[in-house]
């Protein structure tokens, strides 16, 4: 991201993607907002218990989207699981980004009705894509059922934890305990090295709560997502 100011930076990546200049917000305040001269779009995260910026961006015309849920999990060593669970190679990149595009369907930008379909299944694929050219990522793990790809988990590493950046199970193979296997996996391959998982899930997504609750993460942290559109 190209910085602009201490309020506003030119998000290029999703600037590509969409066909419109882009701009995210960070390090937020009530003040008047002087926004750059060519801007199509603007995205913001405000933390839900500061109601005063709530309520600031909200006079601006900004658009509450959804909110985005903060767990994390202390990792704990667990056995192996039985089942298929692999580093990923460059072989996999088209197979992983079409799981991603098609199965990743709560973000943001799913519920953002001016943004269109096309284009959120483009996000997702090119970041998952991402990892493949390293530029987003350490790690994707792939989950695989005879010899077919059914899911994957993308991870960024920091100095004592790990952050899930993508995780997506095919559709057709969901509801099988899946999805715990590839926790479990990052539980036995990395308890030597890293203390914690942080995850960030929409708050839209019932499914994906009630799968991180479910599988011992906690609830640390909720932030408001605004999305403003200026065409």
């Amino acid at each position: 991201m190209k910085k602009i100011d201490n309020f506003f930076h030119h998000d290029k990546w999703l600037s590509k993607i969409l066909k419109k200049k882009t701009y995210s917000i960070l390090n937020p305040s009530i003040s008047m907002i002087n926004y750059p001269k060519k801007i199509d779009f603007a995205y913001i995260k405000v933390e839900k218990n500061k109601k005063k910026l709530l309520k600031f961006f909200g006079k601006e015309k900004f658009k509450k989207i959804n909110s985005n849920i903060t767990f994390e999990k202390k990792i704990k060593f667990k056995k192996k699981p039985l089942i298929k669970i692999r580093s990923a190679n460059n072989s996999d990149n088209k197979k992983v980004q079409v799981i991603s595009s098609k199965n990743l369907t709560d973000s943001r930008f799913n519920v953002d009705k001016l943004i269109k379909n096309k284009e959120s299944k483009l996000i997702k694929k090119e970041w998952v894509k991402n990892f493949f050219l390293k530029k987003r990522g350490n790690a994707l793990h792939i989950i695989e059922i005879k010899n077919k790809i059914v899911g994957f988990v993308l991870l960024i590493f920091k100095k004592n934890f790990l952050i899930i950046d993508l995780i997506a199970i095919d559709k057709k193979f969901q509801n099988k305990g899946l999805g715990k296997k590839l926790i479990d996996y990052i539980e036995f391959f990395y308890f030597k090295k890293y203390k914690k998982i942080i995850v960030g899930t929409q708050s839209n997504n019932i499914q994906s709560l009630k799968f991180y609750k479910k599988t011992g993460f906690k609830k640390i942290k909720e932030d408001v997502i605004f999305h403003k559109h200026f065409k």
